[in-house]
C-alpha cells in the first residue's frame, strides 16, 4: 500500500508547477459548467412546455376542422337530398 501511495505522490510531484490546476479555478469552472447545465436544462423545459401547447392547439384545431368539414359535409349531403327530392 505505501507503494500505491509513494507512486501517486510521485506523479503529482513530477508536474510542473506552470501546469499544476488551482483548486480554486477548477471549483469556479465546475460552478460554471452547472450554471450552464442549469440554463440550458431551464431551456430544454421551456422547448417541452411549447411542445406541449403546439400538440394541444394541433388537437384542438384538428377537432375543429374536424367538425367544420363534417358540418359542411353534411350541409352538402342535405342540399343533394333536397335536390333529389325536388327532381322527384
Amino acid at each position: 500500500m505505501n507503494g500505491e501511495k509513494d507512486s501517486h505522490a510521485q506523479s503529482w510531484a513530477a508536474v510542473p508547477p506552470s501546469e499544476a490546476v488551482n483548486p480554486w479555478e477548477l471549483r469556479a469552472a465546475y460552478e460554471r459548467i452547472d450554471r450552464k447545465l442549469d440554463l440550458l436544462s431551464g431551456l430544454v423545459n421551456q422547448v417541452n412546455d411549447h411542445e406541449r401547447r403546439i400538440v394541444k392547439l394541433e388537437q384542438q384545431c384538428g377537432r375543429i376542422w374536424g367538425s367544420s368539414l363534417i358540418r359542411v359535409a353534411s350541409m352538402f349531403l342535405l342540399v343533394a337530398l333536397d335536390d333529389l327530392n325536388d327532381r322527384r
